[in-house]
C-alpha cells in the first residue's frame, strides 16, 4: 500500500464502546490496530452515558427468566419499528442479526475481563405492553470501575463520566429520592463508605457509561491496541472503489494510515454541530447537548461525499426541558420541566410513567410545534448541588436572569413555585422570566411559544 506514513490491518476512527470491542476482536484474531480519538478524551458519548445496553436473550436475563428467547425480542422489535419507508436504517435481517449476535458479544467481551452485570430487576423496554415486549429488563451494564487499574499515562485520559461513585447505574439514580425512605437512606449511607473507604485505600470509582470504557480501553491497551487521542480524522482514502485508509494528524501535519482489512467509522453524531441542526433538526440548539464536544458530524458528511446515504437524520433521543439555574455548568444537564403541547392538554407521550419513554416524548414534542402555537410546562424534579445527587421542587417557572445561575434553597424554590402556580391561567401562555427554553421563541417577557 504505497502512499501511507504507516499501515495498519483494522483502523477505526472514534473511541466509544464499538470502536473497543471491534478493537478487541481483532486483536484476538492476532491483526493490528489503531484507534483514532479526535479528542483529548478517550470513551465517546459512551462514557458520558449511563452505558445501558439492550441485549434479548443475554445470560443474566436468561439465568432469571428462563422463558426469554431470540423469537420473542424478534416480536418486540418487529412490533415498534416495522418495515416503513421512514426507517431505511432496518429491516428484519438486521433486526434477526442483532438479536442472535448481541449476546455472543456480550459473552465475549466477557471473557476478555469486562466486568458486566444486570442493570437492574427493572429497567422495561420503552414498550413493554407490545408483543415481546419485556416488563423486568434485558438491559446490562458494566460494573463500577477502579480507575486505578489504568496505567497511569491513561487514567488521566479516560473521559469521566456522570456517576463517579462505586454504586450501580441504577443505584445511583435512586439516591435522589433518599429522603423518602429509610431504606434508600440505607443505601446512600453503603454508597459513601464505600466511596470514602476507596479514597482512604488510593482508589477512584467510576460507574455507568464511563465504568464501560474504562474496562473497555483496560482490555484494549491489555490486547495490544495503539490507541492515539487528539488524533482527527479529515478524509477517508479511497482507491479502486475501496476505503484504504484515513488522513489524521500527526504533529500538526497530515498523517496517512493505511487499513489492509478496512476502516470502521464509528465517530458519533453531530449534536454539537449546530449547522447540521439547522439543516436537520432546526429549531434545536447544539448547547442543549450533553454529549462530548467532539461530536460534531465530520465523519457523516465524508461518508457522505464519498457516496454514503444519510437517512433518519431528524432523529435523536432526548427529553425537552427548560434549563435550570446551573444549566450553563452542568456536565450532564438534567431534565428539569416538561413541555406538554396546549396549555391544559397532554399529549400521548407526556404522561408516560416511566423514565423509558423519555425518547418517544422529546421526538412527539418537537412534531408538535408544527400543530401547536402555545405550550404549558408541567413540574418534575430538577438534580441539584450535592453528592450524589439532591431532588428539589420545580417551579412553574424560573427567576429572573439577575439570580439566574445561582443555587437556590429549597424554600426559595418553593415560593417562586408557587408565585408561579398563582400566575398561571388555563388557556393561555405562561410568562417565562428566565433563560429562553427549548424550542421557544425569545420575546422581552419571553412567552412560552411554539415557532
Amino acid at each position: 500500500m504505497a502512499g501511507f506514513d504507516e499501515t495498519f490491518d483494522w483502523v477505526v476512527v472514534g473511541s466509544g464502546a464499538g470502536s473497543m470491542s471491534s478493537a478487541l476482536v481483532m486483536r484476538k484474531a492476532g491483526k493490528s490496530v489503531v484507534i483514532l480519538e479526535k479528542t483529548k478524551f478517550v470513551g465517546g458519548t459512551t462514557a458520558k452515558s449511563g452505558g445501558v445496553m439492550w441485549i434479548p436473550n443475554n445470560r443474566f436475563i436468561r439465568a432469571a427468566e428462563p422463558d426469554e428467547s431470540a423469537e420473542k425480542a424478534i416480536a418486540y422489535l418487529d412490533a415498534v419499528c416495522g418495515d416503513s419507508p421512514d426507517t431505511p436504517g432496518t429491516s428484519r435481517d438486521k433486526r434477526r442479526a442483532y438479536v442472535n449476535e448481541a449476546p455472543k458479544m456480550l459473552d465475549f467481551i466477557i471473557e476478555q475481563g469486562i466486568e458486566m452485570e444486570r442493570t437492574a430487576e427493572y429497567w422495561p423496554d420503552y414498550y413493554d405492553e407490545l408483543p415481546g415486549g419485556c416488563k423486568t429488563s434485558r438491559c446490562v451494564t458494566a460494573k463500577y470501575f477502579n480507575t486505578k487499574e489504568l496505567r497511569p499515562l491513561w487514567q488521566p485520559r479516560l473521559r469521566p463520566g456522570f456517576l463517579p461513585f462505586p454504586a450501580k447505574l441504577d443505584e445511583g439514580m435512586r439516591t435522589a429520592f433518599k429522603n423518602k425512605s429509610w431504606k434508600l437512606k440505607a443505601l446512600y449511607a453503603k454508597i459513601a463508605v464505600k466511596f470514602v473507604l476507596g479514597r482512604l485505600t488510593g482508589k477512584s470509582y467510576t460507574a455507568a457509561g464511563a465504568a464501560l470504557q474504562g474496562r473497555m480501553l483496560e482490555a484494549a491497551l491489555r490486547a495490544g491496541t495503539d490507541i492515539r487521542v487528539e488524533s482527527p480524522v479529515s478524509e477517508l482514502v479511497v482507491e479502486d472503489g475501496k476505503v484504504t485508509g484515513v488522513v489524521t494528524e500527526k504533529g500538526d501535519k497530515p498523517w496517512r494510515i493505511g487499513a489492509r482489512l478496512g476502516v470502521l467509522v464509528n465517530a458519533g453524531g453531530f449534536a454539537q454541530n449546530q449547522a447540521m441542526r439547522d439543516k436537520y433538526m432546526p429549531g434545536t440548539r447544539a448547547e442543549w447537548s450533553n454529549t462530548p464536544e467532539g461530536d460534531t458530524g465530520e465523519m457523516h458528511r465524508e461518508l457522505e461525499r464519498i457516496g454514503g446515504v444519510l437517512a433518519q437524520m431528524d432523529q435523536m433521543v432526548g427529553y425537552q426541558t427548560t434549563r435550570s439555574p446551573s444549566f450553563a455548568t452542568d456536565y450532564v444537564k438534567p431534565p428539569g420541566q416538561s413541555l406538554t403541547g396546549r396549555p391544559g392538554a397532554r399529549s400521548s407521550t407526556s404522561a408516560m410513567p416511566r423514565i423509558t419513554r423519555w425518547p418517544a416524548a422529546g421526538s412527539a414534542r418537537r412534531a408538535s410545534q408544527r400543530t401547536s402555537s402555545k405550550a404549558a410546562i408541567s413540574s418534575r424534579p430538577i438534580r441539584s448541588r450535592g453528592w450524589p445527587f439532591r431532588s428539589v421542587p420545580t417551579p412553574r417557572c424560573y427567576a429572573p436572569p439577575s439570580i439566574a445561575g445561582t443555587a437556590l434553597s429549597t424554600r426559595a424554590w418553593m415560593r417562586i413555585s408557587a408565585a408561579a402556580r398563582a400566575n398561571t391561567t388555563s388557556g393561555s401562555a405562561i410568562p417565562f422570566m428566565g433563560p429562553t427554553p427549548r424550542w421557544a421563541a425569545s420575546t422581552r417577557r419571553r412567552t412560552m411559544r411554539w415557532t
